[in-house]
């Protein structure tokens, strides 16, 4: 299941996800309200089980979410559940072209390590390693797939 996955990052997700043989769900806004838990429960219904959950609906309250991540890590993991977040950067979608002055992009260009800017199927490929056989000794951890901004 993938939040937020019908454009942008998050559509770059489900087809990877697609790509790799995963059978995905697409809640957007168009389908459901994520801030309505009755929307929610009853999506969540209608789709069944998910053996994996990618919340890529946007949000910009990093903190939040990576303590959510260590704090779900420690309480799933011993049902063998691994629990991640993926931190993009500056990605170049069709919302951050409308959004954001093209001088941004450059400047944040420039700051990264790799001088390229980022595309939706660079957080699309971490997410799809993470949902893999590979990434399963993974759990707790944030991966900034920004080509170099911040290291941790």
């Amino acid at each position: 299941m993938v939040t937020g996955g019908a454009r942008g990052i998050g559509g770059a997700i489900a087809e990877a996800l697609e790509r790799d043989r995963h059978r995905v769900a697409i809640l957007d806004r168009d389908q459901c309200d994520l801030a309505d838990a009755a929307d929610v429960r009853r999506a969540a219904a209608a789709t069944g089980h998910a053996d994996v959950l990618v919340h890529a609906a946007a949000a910009f309250d990093q903190a939040a979410l990576v303590g959510l991540t260590r704090v779900l890590a420690l309480t799933l993991g011993p049902s063998g559940i691994t629990v991640n977040a993926v931190a993009p950067g500056l990605t170049r979608t069709a919302a951050t072209q409308e959004g954001v002055e093209s001088e941004a992009f450059e400047e944040v260009r420039r700051g990264q390590a790799l001088p390229r800017s980022l595309v939706p199927g660079d957080t699309a490929a971490a997410v799809a390693f993470l949902c893999s056989d590979a990434g399963e000794a993974l759990t707790g951890q944030t991966l900034n797939v920004d080509g170099g901004l911040v290291f941790h």
